[in-house]
């Protein structure tokens, strides 16, 4: 039972890297692309919370499946990732969850990320990115 259980887990694993291999999203690198900045932070925060979501509470969730929106409120975020709808599948609270994925332990999954700070608040990890950065980027790289 054990054997099949463990196998069962080891493809899914190897399917989730595989998924995760192919979704890896080079910076932008030319004015084009930073137009649509945020877009690609979305491929990033996707693919970050999905591989989080695996390791740390075995669930396997595609990274087209995790919504990350813009907020009603920019003072709280650039972006935001509500995870409302992971709570059956982890059978914890939201609230929880994202606390869980910042802690100091789990930040190695958004090692590399681009983010200025990523917070959580009511269920939602919250990303803010330093806007002058980029906006210079985009004005030297015209």
């Amino acid at each position: 039972m054990f054997g099949v259980v463990t196998t069962k887990i080891r493809e899914q694993r190897k399917q989730k890297s595989e998924r995760r291999d192919a979704l890896v999203v080079s910076h932008p690198s030319d004015f084009e692309k930073y137009l649509d900045t945020f877009t690609v932070f979305k491929c990033w925060i996707r693919m970050c919370v999905s591989v989080a979501l695996l390791d740390i509470f075995e669930i396997d969730v595609i990274p087209e499946d995790i919504d990350v929106k813009v907020p009603d409120n920019l003072e709280i975020a650039d972006l935001a990732v509500p995870l409302m709808k992971f709570a059956a599948l982890v059978k914890k609270p939201p609230k929880f969850i994202a606390d869980t994925l910042i802690s100091k332990d789990s930040r190695k999954y958004f090692i590399g990320f681009e983010a200025d700070s990523i917070s959580s608040l009511n269920g939602y990890l919250n990303f803010r990115f330093n806007r002058s950065k980029y906006f210079k980027q985009v004005v030297t790289s015209v």
